[in-house]
């Protein structure tokens, strides 16, 4: 378990835990927290059984926070994060997405995804202030709950490693 330094919150620093099979059930409570619809704890555990899967669980005196990610090869995926609403903008996030950065450093991933709402703008601040940068976009991605289905892009972000292979820059990873 990894603590970070949260500019403002030296004293509240998180700790960082990995989920285990008994943390389905607060997985999918903590993500119905975060978001309408919440996913299940059977989908949590459908997520977590795919090779190359990660959950991790921010507490700081009780549950805040959640990360799911999986690699595959090179790349990582950020599936899903969240923060209760009562810890948000508290350095959650970060110490989350800095605990997953470095697991997958230490694995020589060379980059890792996420896809992110078009309107939600804290989430794309904290993304491009850990060096995440737009590459694409996926039409109608989500659909709002509550607001009659309402069908809102993604942006896709993406965030190159420190270790990885500058010839992959192009999408040749063998350097030819």
């Amino acid at each position: 378990m990894q603590n970070y330094p949260m500019p403002g919150h030296p004293a509240s620093l998180p700790e960082i835990q990995i989920a285990h099979a008994g943390s389905m059930g607060l997985l999918a409570a903590l993500h119905t927290r975060c978001f309408t619809p919440g996913w299940s704890a059977r989908d949590m555990a459908r997520l977590l059984a795919m090779p190359g899967s990660l959950g991790l669980i921010a507490v700081r005196g009780e549950p805040v926070g959640f990360l799911v990610g999986r690699q595959v090869a090179q790349e990582a995926e950020i599936i899903t994060i969240g923060v209760i609403p009562a810890a948000r903008a508290t350095g959650i996030a970060t110490a989350l997405l800095g605990d997953y950065l470095l697991r997958l450093s230490a694995q020589q991933i060379a980059e890792i995804f996420l896809e992110v709402a078009v309107d939600n703008h804290p989430a794309i601040a904290l993304y491009a202030a850990q060096g995440f940068t737009d590459v694409g976009r996926r039409p109608d991605y989500y659909t709002t709950v509550g607001k009659n289905g309402i069908r809102t892009d993604a942006i896709v972000m993406r965030r190159r490693l420190p270790n990885a292979n500058p010839a992959s820059e192009n999408g040749n990873s063998t350097g030819d």
